[in-house]
């Protein structure tokens, strides 16, 4: 089944993106079913036109940035995530003057003081976070804290009732 092309560059991408404690190598394959459709396939997907090119970062909550810039890293500190922030795609299209740093490292803050409230990060050390399992968890499944606040509520709802939570 064809893809769009942004969707297998976007895969091919993500097989190779470097994780804390994961393969230093990715792998992203094209299956054709004849000699043809791997050329059209090479042509299209590899040595075809590259489909323009958008960050999502800027779209996501302080909180859900907070937990991605967390994954890449064991531990940071405010200036460390707001440094990362500033080496992204994102942080090289915005106009990076003081006062944007400034506001980036505050929202940063801001956010870890939330998450580490609620349990998604914590402080071991002066002035540095890291992920909690509830925090890793939510970063390797693409959760958005926001719904994982909501899932979290409705299993201590079920628990707090006295109902079964059932494991499919």
């Amino acid at each position: 089944v064809p893809i769009p092309v942004s969707m297998f560059r976007n895969m091919a991408g993500r097989a190779g993106r470097l994780l804390v404690g994961g393969p230093t190598e990715g792998l992203a394959l094209l299956v054709a079913f004849s000699d043809p459709d791997a050329q059209r396939m090479l042509d299209l997907y590899i040595n075809g036109p590259l489909p323009s090119l958008e960050s999502r970062l800027g779209k996501l909550s302080p909180h859900d940035l907070v937990i991605a810039l967390l994954q890449l890293q064991a531990e940071a500190s405010a200036v460390q995530l707001t440094e990362d922030l500033g080496r992204t795609y994102w942080g090289f299209l915005q106009d990076r003057t003081d006062l944007w740093i400034r506001t980036q490292r505050r929202q940063l803050e801001e956010s870890l003081a939330q998450l580490t409230i609620e349990g998604f990060a914590i402080s071991e050390s002066p002035g540095k976070w890291k992920l909690t399992p509830r925090g890793r968890i939510v970063a390797a499944f693409g959760v958005e804290v926001q719904s994982a606040r909501r899932l979290l509520h409705a299993i201590g709802s079920l628990r707090g009732s006295g109902e079964s939570i059932d494991v499919l």
